[in-house]
């Protein structure tokens, strides 16, 4: 959803690939199904009105309530890791990583990729929002799960 929230106010009239399949599959896909669509787009850096944006885009995916849950939550996440932080779970993920789930490091992969993929996005919505400065862009895209958010 956070994708979803980032993207879709810039996806109107996308020449080459429309925003939603793409994102739709980046839940069971990931940066397979979003970065083509990251490639393909056109940036689209100037103001968009809110009479521009579908329905679903402009009353939930742009609305405060959603920012707030979005970045409460993934808040939450990250609180819950740190909190649940041992050297036992850190041993245990090792080795899911290296020696047990494949999707468990294809996984961690794709987060990783997915967050510093997002860096043009991302500076492309500040600039909509017209608080782009570069660092707070890369700040943002360093913070898997709770940069885009805020």
């Amino acid at each position: 959803t956070v994708y979803a929230a980032l993207l879709l106010p810039g996806a109107k009239d996308q020449p080459r690939l429309p925003a939603l399949p793409p994102i739709v599959a980046s839940f069971a896909l990931g940066f397979f199904a979003l970065g083509p669509y990251l490639i393909l787009r056109e940036p689209r850096e100037g103001p968009v009105t809110r009479s521009s944006l579908g329905w679903g885009t402009r009353t939930v995916l742009e609305s405060k309530p959603f920012a707030v849950f979005n970045a409460a939550f993934a808040t939450f996440l990250v609180g819950y890791a740190g909190t649940n932080l041992s050297s036992e779970a850190i041993s245990g993920f090792v080795q899911l990583w290296t020696e047990q789930s494949a999707l468990c490091c294809v996984s961690s992969c794709d987060l990783l990729v997915l967050s510093l993929g997002m860096y043009s996005a991302v500076s492309e919505d500040m600039k909509r929002r017209g608080v782009f400065t570069p660092s707070k862009a890369a700040a943002f895209c360093l913070l898997p799960v709770v940069g885009p958010t805020l």
